[in-house]
């Protein structure tokens, strides 16, 4: 019987959270034997060979919107003091 993506990899434990997974897959982040799957409702095997292909740069979304505002508003952080 086959199962959604990111159930199957919150079960397996790669992933601390369901939501977390889907972020990840959506991303493109996951790869299913070999594929990248972007749906988190995908129906796959749960024997199904699953590898993360880049782990997440930040623990929350936060910290990529702060990454690209940076970027985008060219501010450099280093040895500045922010609050």
């Amino acid at each position: 019987m086959r199962e959604r993506l990111d159930k199957v990899i919150k079960q397996r434990g790669l992933i601390r959270s369901r939501s977390r997974a889907q972020r990840m897959i959506a991303a493109g982040r996951i790869r299913v034997a070999g594929k990248i799957l972007l749906r988190p409702g995908h129906p796959i095997d749960p024997e199904a060979q699953i590898e993360i292909v880049s782990r997440e740069p930040f623990v929350s979304r936060g910290g990529e919107k702060l990454a690209a505002a940076l970027h985008t508003f060219d501010i450099d952080p280093a040895g500045k003091c922010c609050l």
